[in-house]
């Protein structure tokens, strides 16, 4: 059950991930289920993207346009062939969003390869390793994201108010209030 308002301006949270299969697929499809309960719109590729469509036009176009981002890290996504997820990491870190990171296959944050720093991951405080249970592992990112509903303001708010209630949502979020 959805237990946002109708018509409310909900928080778009995209999600990153690599290989639509296995775990990964268990774990965004959860997520999805879990982010729209809750009141988020979550966007991810196979929802969005229509086939035929500029695959990375409408990711870039997602991710320009999110509150909030979950990326989904798993073995694939480390592969080089697969580096849309690091690609993507990157731009999210550096749009200041509120990033939860969410590790599958036995990863952590301490087993990603040097060359994750640059994506900023590992520097995020936040962050699920997947166990047994993603019920609980929804629970927690539906927690974390819970200060991005905060950026979202009724479409009359102006810029600067908008401007500014974002910095201190973003604020509180890392502060975990």
């Amino acid at each position: 059950m959805d237990t946002h308002a109708a018509g409310a301006a909900r928080a778009r949270v995209f999600i990153s991930y690599s290989g639509y299969e296995g775990v990964v697929q268990q774990v965004v499809d959860a997520l999805v289920k879990a982010l729209t309960r809750d009141g988020f719109e979550p966007e991810w590729d196979r929802a969005r993207i229509g086939l035929g469509n500029e695959v990375k036009a409408g990711v870039d176009a997602m991710i320009e346009r999110c509150d909030a981002a979950v990326v989904v890290v798993g073995k694939r996504a480390l592969e080089d062939e697969n580096r849309w997820v690091f690609g993507e990491s990157i731009v999210l870190t550096r749009r200041n969003v509120t990033v939860i990171p969410v590790y599958v296959d036995d990863l952590a944050p301490t087993t990603l390869p040097a060359s994750w720093s640059y994506t900023g991951l590992p520097d995020i405080a936040s962050y699920v390793v997947l166990g047994k249970s993603r019920r609980a592992m929804t629970r927690t990112v539906v927690k974390a994201l819970a200060g991005a509903r905060d950026l979202v303001l009724p479409a009359a708010s102006s810029v600067v108010v908008r401007r500014r209630a974002r910095a201190e949502a973003r604020v509180r979020v890392r502060r975990g209030v």
